[in-house]
């Protein structure tokens, strides 16, 4: 229950004394009242205040959490795990059958028929995991093995042609998005060198894609249906879920940002008189990165530019580059630019390519550097030449004073005489 009474600001600054009464039931006795006077202090109470400043403050942390987290795996990048998985048909010293365990570019595993080598993990289920890696893989030999006997059956291999070295290779693993939804599994299979197969399974159609080479199988329904159910509930799950684990361990290698060192080159060459402007960017991880070459604001056809290969640094980082050839007249007509989109850039990163109509700085520092040089020259070669003059006036000088020094004794000599 509330009461209220309505009265003016001159009547409250008289400070008259305002009580609340109540009796009920539940008092000990039952004429018992309770009263509690009213706070004339027109200030907020320091409670109240302090109350309401950490509620704000929290509220802020609260929503800033929520943005840096937001923000984290909006542009954490997605990641890979995949099986370089080798099987050999022939001798060699090499393993028959040999896997390399990639998560990202970072090295997590091998694996062949007599070994087992894992990075150190701290993990509960190790076991259960080291049999789920067996598993797997032990199914990717009778896979790979069997289909390339299929292969040499295919390229019409002799039994006595199989006895040479044949390399079949797959590649096999699955990708984890930023915002961790069901993705695919995918694989490559390649018999000495050659793409033969490539399947891409999707959790959520929960089947192959139409990209992938089905045909080439020759797969009825009973054997598909069996490899959409490898796929959906054994292979993809035991990838996820070694991945985030692989993940979690090298966090501090594969998390990690670098910001590209971006710069926008041309280089005239010498045999076609043509310019090359070339779009460089080094030094940066994660190791995807998009790489244009703009012309008057508008990406360059791809079919005429070169290049755009990844290539490793030796500190771990990555590089590329993409060249553009053009004619001199066309460079000073037009202006180009290089865009470089990364994780570790809060936004694109656009380069311009500088003109410089006047002389090459090269030519203008070498022009001043010859000046210098011959002033040098000059100052040398007439410093040696005024002292090779004055060294032959003092000898001159010298050979006087001695031939006068003895006239005089001779002559002194003669008197003494007399």
């Amino acid at each position: 229950m509330r009461k209220s009474l309505e009265i003016n600001e001159e009547e409250l600054k008289q400070r008259h004394n305002y009580t609340c009464m109540g009796t009920h039931l539940g008092l000990d006795n039952k004429l018992d009242m309770f009263s509690t006077n009213f706070d004339y202090d027109l200030e907020p109470p320091i409670v109240a205040l302090v109350s309401s400043v950490l509620a704000v403050i929290l509220v802020c942390l609260s929503a800033m959490t929520k943005a840096i987290i937001k923000c984290k795996r909006k542009h954490a990048g997605p990641h890979s795990l995949f099986a370089f998985a080798t099987y050999i048909i022939g001798e060699t010293k090499f393993p028959e059958f040999s896997v390399v365990l990639m998560l990202d570019d970072v090295q997590v595993g091998y694996y062949d028929r007599a070994n087992i080598h894992q990075k150190p993990q701290n993990t509960d289920d190790y076991g259960g995991e080291q049999q789920d890696i067996t598993t797997v893989f032990e199914d990717i030999y009778k896979s790979i093995t069997n289909r390339a006997s299929e292969l040499g059956r295919h390229f019409n291999l002799t039994h006595v042609s199989f006895l040479g070295i044949h390399v079949h290779q797959r590649l096999a693993g699955c990708e984890l998005s930023d915002s961790e939804s069901p993705g695919q599994i995918k694989s490559w299979d390649a018999f000495d060198g050659l793409t033969i197969v490539k399947l891409g399974f999707s959790m959520q159609q929960n089947g192959f894609d139409s990209g992938s080479d089905l045909n080439r199988l020759g797969w009825d329904f009973q054997k598909l249906s069996l490899v959409k159910r490898l796929y959906a509930q054994i292979y993809y799950p035991i990838c996820i879920k070694t991945l985030k684990k692989y993940l979690h361990i090298e966090k501090n290698n594969v998390m990690r940002k670098v910001k590209p060192r971006v710069r926008l080159l041309k280089k005239t060459l010498t045999d076609s008189g043509m310019v090359q402007v070339t779009c460089l960017a080094t030094g940066f991880y994660p190791r995807h990165i998009n790489l244009t070459i703009l012309r008057d604001g508008q990406p360059v056809p791809e079919d005429l530019v070169t290049g755009g290969m990844l290539l490793p640094n030796d500190d771990g980082t990555y590089q590329m580059r993409k060249s553009l050839e053009v004619n001199a007249e066309e460079l000073r007509m037009r202006h180009y630019t290089c865009s470089a989109t990364h994780l570790s850039l809060d936004n694109k990163l656009d380069i311009s390519l500088e003109y410089d109509l006047g002389p090459p700085l090269e030519v203008i520092v070498s022009s001043v550097l010859a000046v210098i040089l011959l002033c040098v020259i000059a100052i040398v070669v007439a410093i040696i030449m005024c002292r090779r003059k004055h060294a032959g006036s003092q000898s001159s000088l010298q050979s006087k004073y001695t031939a006068a020094s003895s006239t005089e004794e001779q002559e002194t000599s003669a008197d003494a005489t007399s």
